[in-house]
């Protein structure tokens, strides 16, 4: 999707409310707070974000409930955001996306990458998967200014090819615990596990519930996250030039990295991205 199709399609709040209004009432509008509300209930809208019951007038916001509960900017503002973001080849800055949508200070602007690159969390990785722990390239340190020098990567491949489905990354401190609990919450259970032949984790992962497996690798990385870091480094994914990413904010960093390894289609990966961020937690 380029700029012109973005803007004929969210190109104004209300466009972009109509979508929102889309997803949280995608089988039509249905008002439970009274019994009368469900036969004789209908919809009044007051504003592009606001509307009632028009039996127990009871008042819905499209923002209440969202990740755009809050907040001052405008939803179209936000639409933009995404898109920016979803698009943008490398890494997102938040210096970049302040100039981009003309906002008046960087926090605001840091604030929305860091709430978007939230919902860019993956599902757990299962079947085969390959997992590494490398020290970081010297051109890793500018989009990785972690305390620690080291990143686990899993890769879950499928097939005999080899063929690389999805990824997961996270800056680790390379202990046993830091490394089991990567593969609890990145991981599915009764995945199978394939691990250099020269690491010193094997029990630990073979405890929790995986089948652990072992290649040689020679001292280098395995194969399949070799060509991962390969990638990452050529897109600009790793080494992107922020000022610094401190090792609080390296993980939702880490989650736009593997976002866009996992998703490489622009425009399916921007609506993806858009229909994670307009779910309603909470109802109203």
């Amino acid at each position: 999707m380029n700029l012109q199709q973005f803007e004929e399609q969210f190109g104004t709040d209300k466009q972009c409310f109509e979508y929102l209004f889309a997803h949280r009432f995608s089988s039509g509008f249905r008002c439970n707070r009274k019994p009368g509300c469900i036969e004789k209930g209908k919809l009044n809208r007051l504003t592009d974000s606001k509307f009632r019951c028009s039996n127990c007038r009871h008042q819905y916001s499209l923002r209440v409930g969202s990740m755009f509960e809050g907040s001052r900017i405008p939803i179209n503002k936000w639409f933009r955001a995404i898109w920016l973001i979803s698009t943008q080849k490398c890494g997102t800055s938040g210096l970049w996306l302040q100039k981009e949508l003309e906002l008046g200070s960087y926090p605001t602007a840091f604030k929305m990458l860091q709430e978007i690159r939230f919902k860019m969390r993956q599902e757990k990785l299962q079947g085969t998967v390959f997992v590494e722990v490398y020290k970081k390239v010297k051109e890793m340190n500018e989009g990785f200014d972690l305390e620690s020098d080291y990143a686990i990567i899993a890769v879950e491949v499928e097939g005999t090819k080899m063929t690389i489905e999805k990824i997961c990354m996270r800056k680790t401190e390379c202990s046993d615990d830091d490394i089991v609990n990567f593969l609890k919450t990145s991981v599915e259970q009764g995945s199978t596990v394939v691990i250099s032949n020269h690491v010193f984790w094997y029990d630990d992962v073979s405890d929790i519930g995986y089948t652990v497996k072992t290649a040689r690798t020679d001292g280098g990385l395995l194969q399949p996250v070799s060509f991962v870091v390969s990638h990452l480094q050529k897109e600009g994914l790793i080494g992107i030039k922020q000022d610094y990413c401190s090792n609080k904010q390296a993980d939702v960093y880490s989650n736009e990295c593997c976002f866009k390894f996992n998703n490489r289609n622009p425009r399916k990966r921007f609506y993806k991205l858009l229909d994670a961020c307009c779910k309603f937690s909470s109802p109203e």
